[in-house]
């Protein structure tokens, strides 16, 4: 999920940077302890402030712009330009009638449904942070996807897991006539509603430049982390746990989106989500599908040879599946690189995992299966969120 990373590296202190060294000549020369920074450039200034308010306060200098009781700091003016703008940009939208842009955006007589009206209601509101916790197909991705095609001129920055599903998404985007971009270091960034981005990248330095960027010109107006319960994959993939405290610090609109977050998880989302389980807005509708069917089959091997056993059983399964449907595809997921090649060899069919290709491959291999063939056998780097809604066999 996370192949293609855009940097990774270790942030300099905002005390060592402002003493004119980064923190790696701090911990070999003055025994300051290195270690990993949260954000890298963004919000320097503000990081640089809080260090010279420290040492103004341990001088005993007089610390202008402190908080005083019954006081207000003064607003920069560019500050307030910056807000002023996000600000009328939310009224407008506000005045805008959603039923009809959404038949505008999706075709004459599009209705909502579920949840979607109360949560897009809450979106336009300007009410954080938001979780909307749907079933798969549910259609979760409306909640930033119309806001952005109703105000075109701002940016909703989305935080999606997998490159797959983040090209998913990004084509949807293009096909709503939603200008959308995937960001990379080292490349341009047009002007773009929709921006997407990966968990590893989205709490790097660059990354953080480039919010910042987006801040000065007043139109970021809000984050979305889709699939956010991979939050609690932190062990698996670190940077994840870092994403709540990153986003939160950028002080706009923050939406999470799931269909997979039970009740029982919700103390410890919030806590890495960095949110507030008392003052969060969740919709929670039901993500049981009354539509699907559960087969459990127990295979054993008289041989010893049980993986041998399950792949013939599965070639056998999807074989049988073909003959029967004519319609409708596939998908055989396995636990291991090496296994997902022999099955594809077995049933001759197109394969998918993380270093299988390029990111510009794995896209054509995926749009090759979406497009007409019918079977592909994967790792878990495919099938989260992927808007593909005619899968129906699905082997484990």
């Amino acid at each position: 999920g996370a192949e293609d990373e855009d940097e990774d590296g270790i942030d300099d202190e905002a005390s060592d940077l402002q003493a004119g060294h980064g923190t790696h000549v701090a911990g070999m020369i003055y025994a300051r302890e290195l270690q990993q920074g949260l954000s890298g450039t963004a919000m320097a200034r503000e990081r640089f402030r809080e260090v010279s308010t420290k040492w103004h306060r341990f001088f005993d200098f007089h610390v202008r712009d402190a908080a005083q009781p019954g006081k207000k700091r003064k607003r920069d003016p560019f500050e307030s330009a910056r807000d002023e703008a996000r600000y009328e940009r939310l009224h407008k939208l506000q005045q805008v009638n959603i039923s009809g842009q959404l038949q505008q955006m999706m075709g004459r007589g599009t209705e909502f449904r579920g949840q979607q009206s109360s949560v897009l209601r809450a979106v336009i509101a300007g009410d954080t942070p938001i979780v909307q916790i749907t079933s798969t197909g549910g259609g979760k991705s409306l909640s930033f996807m119309l806001p952005a095609y109703c105000s075109p001129d701002g940016a909703t920055i989305v935080i999606v897991p997998l490159v797959a599903l983040q090209q998913d998404l990004f084509e949807r985007c293009i096909k709503l006539k939603i200008t959308a971009s995937i960001w990379k270091s080292r490349q341009a960034h047009p002007p773009a509603s929709v921006v997407f981005v990966t968990p590893e990248s989205a709490v790097t330095a660059g990354f953080d430049d480039y919010v910042s960027r987006l801040q000065s010109r007043g139109v970021l107006d809000r984050v979305v982390v889709d699939e956010c319960h991979t939050l609690l994959d932190g062990d698996f993939r670190p940077k994840l746990s870092e994403v709540g405290q990153v986003i939160r610090r950028w002080g706009v609109q923050r939406l999470f989106l799931t269909a997979t977050l039970g009740p029982d998880e919700m103390g410890e989302f919030c806590k890495v989500a960095a949110i507030s389980p008392t003052q969060s807005i969740v919709f929670r509708s039901k993500t049981t599908r009354p539509n699907i069917q559960y087969r459990v089959i127990k295979i054993e091997s008289a041989f010893n040879n049980q993986e041998d056993e399950e792949n013939n059983k599965v070639r056998e399964m999807v074989q049988q599946w073909l003959r029967q449907s004519q319609e409708g595809k596939a998908v055989v997921y396995a636990g291991s690189v090496d296994r997902v090649k022999r099955i594809g060899d077995m049933l001759r069919c197109g394969t998918y995992y993380s270093g299988v290709d390029t990111a510009q491959g794995k896209n054509d291999r995926l749009k090759t299966w979406i497009q007409g063939e019918r079977v592909i056998v994967a790792t878990s780097a495919l099938g989260l969120g992927i808007d593909v809604p005619d899968v129906r066999l699905v082997v484990h």
